[in-house]
């Protein structure tokens, strides 16, 4: 079943008491350019190295994921399956 909006809201606030957000910024666009030139990404892979750009902008190199061979090609970061 779907959940309402106030039970999104609530599983939202549960994981924001104990994880840290991260947003772009002007240090990750510049990474986010780096990388589009070096791997000449298109399409939707274009999304999943915007996330690396957040990640390596604050100093984090390693990420789980459902989809490691996504970021197969990628060196700068180290992937481990979720």
């Amino acid at each position: 079943s779907s959940l309402s909006i106030d039970e999104a809201l609530m599983i939202i606030q549960d994981f924001m008491d104990f994880l840290t957000i991260l947003y772009p910024s002007q240090r990750s666009f510049t990474i986010f350019q780096e990388l589009l030139f070096k791997y000449k990404l298109i399409g939707l892979k274009i999304h999943d190295f915007e996330i690396i750009s957040i990640a390596l902008s604050n100093e984090i190199n390693t990420i789980i994921t459902l989809n490691t061979k996504d970021f197969n090609e990628v060196i700068e970061i180290n992937r481990y399956p979720f």
